[in-house]
C-alpha cells in the first residue's frame, strides 16, 4: 500500500499471476463437477436466519427436499431455518459434497482451508473483493485460494460468484428464488452472474427453456469452459449458450470443441470485449489487422463455436438448435399471406447466404389445387391473406413442410383476425410431425401478440423477433452441421521439419534479453532458408554496383537501403521503385543512402539492396504474430489498394496445411478478385497457399519467432509463383 490507495495490477499482469500456469490443465470432467453442481449433501457457511445470500441458499435447499441432508455452519446459533448448526467446518459430518460459503472475504479464505482440510471436494464462494477489483489485495487473496485448492485438490467456484441453478435437479445454490421452474434443455453458462441470471428471466410460458444457470465470476480455478464440459455430458442439456468476457486457454477452448463435436451439442456463444486489442504493441501491419478478437474468431471457427454477435442473439438462437431437426441441406421455405414479408424474405435470405428451392413439381400441384390462383408458387410462397379457411391454410403449410426440398419452413405470423387466429395452433400441429424444421417469424411490434405464448411454449418451433436473425442462424446451423460432417483436422507441424526451422533460427536468435525486429536482409535470409521464395535480389554498396545488380536483374528494379535500425523504410525516403536504366538506377541509390542516414544518423547501414520489380500481379499480405492468448496465429489479407476496400483479413491458429491455407485465401472478403475475371487469369493459389503454410510453420516450430510479417506478398497468374518483396522477422532470445 502506498499513501494514494492499494496498488492497483494491471489486467495482464493479473493473467500472469493467476491463469497461466493453472490452464496447463485439461477441463474438469463431469464427474469432477458433479458433487459442486448436483450435490446429494450440502454445508452452508455463514446462514444466521437474517436475510442473505447463505440464508436464502438455506431456503432454496430446503424446498428442494434436502432435509437431512443440509447441514449450517455458524457458531453463534444453535439452528437456522429449523436446521442444527455445528461450530466449524471441522465438525461436519463425513460425506459432504458441496460447501457454499456465504462469509467475506478474507475470513472466506480461512473457511476454504478449512474446507479442504476437512475433504471436501467442492465449494461455492459467493464474496468479492478479490481479483476482479485488480487490486493488489485482492489478486493476493485470489492467489492465495488458487494454493489451497490446488494443495487439496478442491474445485472452487467463484469467488464473486452469483450462484449455480441446476434447474434438472431443483437445486439453487445461489440467492435467487425460481419457485415452481421446469427444467428444460439448454444450459447457461456465464462469466457474469448478472448476465447469465438475467437470461433466466423469462414469462412463465418460457419456463421449459433451460437446465442450468452456471455462472464462474472470477473463475479462480473452476471456469466457464469446465461448466460447459459439464453440461455436455448432462443428458437433459441439448445445447449450450455461454456469456463470456475472455477466453482463459486456447488449449482447453480446442478440447470444449472436440468435446461437443463428439456430444453432437452446439455451443452457443456471445463473447464481450470485442475491442480489446492484444497485451503485445503490433510492431507491423500484420499485428494491427489481427487484434486479439480476430484470432478468437479463428480459434472459435476451429473449435466449431456458434458465435452470436450479441447478447440479444443468444436466446434465440440457443432455442434454435434446441428445437430445430438436423438438416438435408435442402434450404429453406417461406410460406406467407402477406407479399412485402415475402420481399423481405428473399432480402434477408440472400444476405445471409440462405438457399431458396423451388418447391417439388408434386408439392406445386397441390397448392394449385387448394388455393386461390392469385397466389404465388414459387419460393416464396404467397397463399394469400385468405387461402380459404384455416382448413386451407394447414393443408398447405402441411404440404410445403412435408417436401423433401426444404429443410426448414418459415412462416411470418401476427396477431390475427378470428378468421385464421388458430394459425399458431397449426403451426405447432404441423411442426410436430413434419420432417422440416418449422419457424415463426413474429411480424408484429406487438412482440407478445396473441399467439406468440403458445409458440415459444411448443417443444419443435423456434420464434424469432428478427427476421434477420431468424435467416442468420439458419446459415449458422447449416454451417454447424457441416462442421460436423467434416472429419477434425488438427495440424501439427513435421518434427524433422519443425528441427529444421530451429536451426535456421539459431542462426539469426538474438543473445541478450528481450525481443529484436531483424532488418530486411536477415528478415529475407531467414525466410529463405525455411523455404518462403523471396523476390530476387542483391544486396550492393555503391551506386556502381547497384547499377550492375540491375542489368543482371533485368529492368524495372526497386532500390532500398538497408538498416535493422529503421524497419519502416518509406518513412525514411529509403525506397525507389520503377527505375528503368542504369541512370535511374545509379542516383536513386545515393538518394535512398543519403535519406536514410538523414532520417536516423546513427542507423547501421547495411547497404542497398537492388531487387527484381514484378508488375501485374496481386498484392497480398502474409504475416503471424504469437497472440498472448491464442499462441501463434498466422494471417492473409488482401494488400495495396484492396486492403481499403477488403480490409478484413482471414486468420487461422498455426500451423495450417495446405487444404487450410487454400480455405483461409477462399475465405477473404475480397478473395473474388483473386479468381479468373474480366479476362484476367486467376491468381496462383497454391503458390500463394504454400507461402501461408511455410509461415505458420516457422511460428509453431520455434516460439522465439514472435511475429513474421511479408508485405507485400507478390502473386501472379496461375504457374507463376508468389513471391515475398519485403519481409520483417521479429526474434526473441
Amino acid at each position: 500500500r502506498d499513501a494514494a490507495g492499494p496498488q492497483q495490477v494491471t489486467s495482464h499482469e493479473v493473467k500472469e499471476q493467476l491463469e497461466m500456469p493453472h490452464n496447463e490443465r485439461s477441463l474438469y470432467s463431469h464427474e469432477q463437477l458433479r458433487p459442486l453442481i448436483s450435490p446429494r449433501t450440502v454445508a452452508v457457511v455463514g446462514a444466521s436466519g437474517r436475510p442473505g445470500f447463505a440464508t436464502n441458499v438455506v431456503n432454496n435447499l430446503l424446498e428442494a427436499g434436502f432435509g437431512d441432508r443440509l447441514f449450517v455452519v455458524n457458531p453463534n446459533y444453535d439452528e437456522v431455518m429449523g436446521v442444527k448448526t455445528v461450530p466449524t467446518v471441522a465438525d461436519l459430518p463425513p460425506g459432504i459434497d458441496c460447501a457454499v460459503l456465504g462469509v467475506g472475504g478474507r475470513k472466506a479464505v480461512e473457511i476454504v482451508g478449512e474446507v479442504g482440510a476437512a475433504g471436501i471436494p467442492t465449494v461455492l464462494i459467493h464474496a468479492s473483493g478479490f481479483a476482479e477489483g485488480g487490486g493488489a489485495a485482492g489478486v493476493a487473496m485470489q492467489q492465495e485460494l488458487i494454493a489451497i485448492g490446488r494443495r487439496h485438490d478442491l474445485r472452487i467456484c467463484g469467488p464473486n460468484v452469483l450462484g449455480l441453478m441446476n434447474f434438472r435437479d431443483g437445486i439453487v445454490l445461489g440467492g435467487q428464488r425460481f419457485p415452481g421452474r421446469k427444467p428444460g434443455n439448454i444450459g447457461i453458462v456465464s462469466q457474469s452472474g448478472g448476465l447469465g441470471l438475467y437470461l433466466t428471466q423469462v414469462p412463465a410460458k418460457d419456463t421449459i427453456l433451460y437446465s442450468h444457470c452456471l455462472c464462474a465470476g472470477n473463475g479462480a480455478d473452476v471456469q466457464t469452459f469446465d461448466f460447459a464440459n459439464y453440461l455436455l455430458g448432462d443428458d437433459s442439456t441439448k445445447v449450450v449458450a455461454m456469456a463470456i468476457e475472455g477466453i482463459p486457454s486456447v488449449a482447453r477452448l480446442l478440447e470444449l470443441g472436440d468435446n461437443a463435436r463428439a456430444a453432437g451439442k452446439a455451443l452457443v456463444v456471445y463473447k464481450a470485449g470485442k475491442t480489446e486489442r492484444g497485451a503485445q504493441a503490433a510492431m507491423s501491419h500484420t499485428g494491427s489487422i489481427a487484434g486479439s478478437y480476430v484470432v478468437c474468431q479463428a480459434a472459435f471457427k476451429e473449435a466449431g463455436i456458434v458465435e452470436v454477435p450479441s447478447y440479444d442473439d443468444l436466446v434465440e438462437t440457443a432455442v434454435w438448435f434446441a428445437k430445430a431437426k438436423p438438416p438435408t441441406g435442402k434450404g429453406a421455405a417461406v410460406i406467407t399471406g402477406m407479399g412485402g414479408v415475402a420481399v423481405m424474405a428473399c432480402d434477408w435470405a440472400d444476405r445471409a447466404g440462405v438457399n431458396l428451392p423451388t418447391p417439388s413439381q408434386q408439392t406445386l400441384e397441390a397448392l394449385r389445387e387448394s388455393v386461390p390462383e392469385y397466389g404465388t408458387f414459387t419460393n416464396p410462397i404467397d397463399l394469400t391473406a385468405n387461402p380459404g379457411g384455416p382448413d386451407k391454410f394447414e393443408s398447405a403449410l402441411r404440404l410445403v413442410a412435408n417436401d423433401p426440398n426444404f429443410d426448414v419452413v418459415v412462416m411470418p405470423l401476427a396477431p390475427s383476425p378470428s378468421l385464421v387466429e388458430d394459425r399458431p395452433a397449426a403451426v405447432c400441429r404441423v411442426a410436430a410431425v413434419a420432417p422440416s424444421t418449422v419457424a415463426v417469424y413474429w411480424t408484429s411490434q406487438w412482440l407478445e401478440g396473441t399467439g406468440t405464448d403458445q409458440i415459444a411454449a411448443d417443444p419443435n418451433v423456434p420464434l424469432f423477433r428478427s427476421m434477420e436473425r431468424l435467416f442468420v442462424t439458419i446459415k449458422r446451423w447449416e454451417a454447424w452441421h457441416e462442421f460436423l460432417r467434416t472429419p477434425p483436422n488438427r495440424t501439427s507441424v513435421e518434427e524433422g521439419r519443425a528441427s529444421r526451422i530451429r536451426s535456421v533460427v539459431d542462426q539469426y536468435a538474438p543473445t541478450g534479453a528481450g525481443s529484436v525486429a531483424l532488418g530486411e536482409l536477415a528478415s529475407r535470409g531467414l525466410a529463405e532458408q525455411v523455404g518462403i521464395p523471396v523476390v530476387r535480389g542483391e544486396l550492393v554498396q555503391t551506386s556502381e554496383e547497384a547499377q550492375r545488380a540491375a542489368e543482371r536483374i533485368g529492368f524495372p528494379v526497386v532500390v532500398k537501403a538497408l538498416s535493422p535500425d529503421v524497419l519502416h523504410k518509406t518513412e525514411a525516403g529509403a525506397v525507389r521503385v520503377g527505375l528503368g536504366d542504369a541512370a535511374l538506377v545509379g542516383s536513386a541509390t545515393d538518394e535512398v543512402l543519403a535519406n536514410l542516414r538523414r532520417y536516423d544518423p546513427s542507423a547501421l547501414v547495411e547497404g542497398v539492396l537492388v531487387a527484381e520489380m514484378l508488375s501485374g500481379r496481386h498484392e497480398l499480405i502474409v504475416g503471424a504474430r504469437r497472440d498472448p492468448v491464442f499462441g501463434p496465429v498466422v494471417v492473409c489479407g488482401l494488400g495495396g489498394v484492396n486492403v481499403e476496400l477488403f480490409g478484413a483479413p482471414a486468420v487461422s491458429l498455426c500451423p495450417v496445411d495446405r487444404e487450410q491455407a487454400r480455405s483461409l485465401i477462399e475465405e477473404l472478403q475480397g478473395a473474388v478478385v483473386l479468381r479468373s475475371h474480366r479476362g484476367r487469369a486467376a491468381a496462383d493459389l497454391d503458390a500463394l497457399a504454400e507461402i501461408v503454410v511455410r509461415v505458420s510453420e516457422l511460428m509453431a516450430a520455434d516460439e522465439r519467432v514472435i511475429e513474421v510479417d511479408l508485405n507485400p506478398v507478390l502473386v501472379g497468374p496461375e504457374g507463376s509463383g508468389a513471391f515475398a518483396a519485403d519481409a520483417l522477422v521479429v526474434l526473441q532470445s
